[in-house]
């Protein structure tokens, strides 16, 4: 899925010395996790991807190094590397899976078509829901990583920028910047980060 989810987007790796390789590997280091692969694509957004934290890729859309400033690229490489470290990743996986798993299972068991749709629509409801929580830890993470105004700038930036295009927004849910309910509103993000809500749950970052 990861292969050819970073084919359709358009990812390529960045090289060793580039700006995103060096940011990745220093802020990955405070979080004393192995350094993830790394790219971009040409989508203003960001995601991470993979099975655990050794097993990971971080794309940066082209983009955002012209929208960004040096900190608000930053803390969204730090909210992509809070997806990693958590485990958001491999428990989104899983939940796919097992949504998936469910509906073939219906399928086979030849059930009505309305079981199948109420077992689908359940489990993306749950699986939705999930997904804007740990939106709220990443932002918290990134902003641990940088400041909290780096990571506030960093939304408010990419509220406005245009949603996800073409291969990019059948791939959305993976994102950081997301038109589907995957992601809580700006708003309500931002509202988190000032009154630090899940940035005092945190443990101590590495300075």
């Amino acid at each position: 899925a990861r292969d050819s989810t970073l084919k359709a987007v358009g990812f390529e790796p960045a090289t060793a010395d580039s700006e995103l390789a060096r940011s990745a590997a220093h802020l990955a280091g405070r979080l004393d996790i192995p350094v993830p692969t790394v790219g971009v694509f040409p989508e203003a957004n960001a995601f991470a991807m993979g099975q655990d934290i050794d097993d990971a890729t971080l794309a940066i859309g082209q983009p955002l190094f012209d929208k960004l400033t040096s900190a608000q690229l930053d803390a969204v490489i730090g909210h992509e590397l809070g997806h990693i470290v958590s485990g958001d990743m491999r428990r989104m996986m899983l939940m796919r899976t097992f949504q998936g798993a469910m509906v073939w299972f219906a399928c086979f068991q030849g059930l009505k078509q309305v079981v199948r749709w109420v077992i689908c629509w359940g489990a993306e409801l749950y699986i939705m829901a999930s997904s804007r929580r740990r939106e709220f830890w990443a932002d918290a993470i990134g902003a641990a990583l940088t400041s909290k105004e780096a990571m506030i700038g960093a939304l408010r930036v990419l509220d406005g920028l245009p949603p996800p295009t073409g291969e990019a927004e059948v791939q959305a849910r993976f994102m950081f910047h997301s038109p589907f309910a995957s992601h809580p509103s700006t708003a309500a993000r931002i509202e988190a980060l000032e009154q630090e809500t899940y940035i005092r749950q945190l443990p101590l970052v590495r300075g």
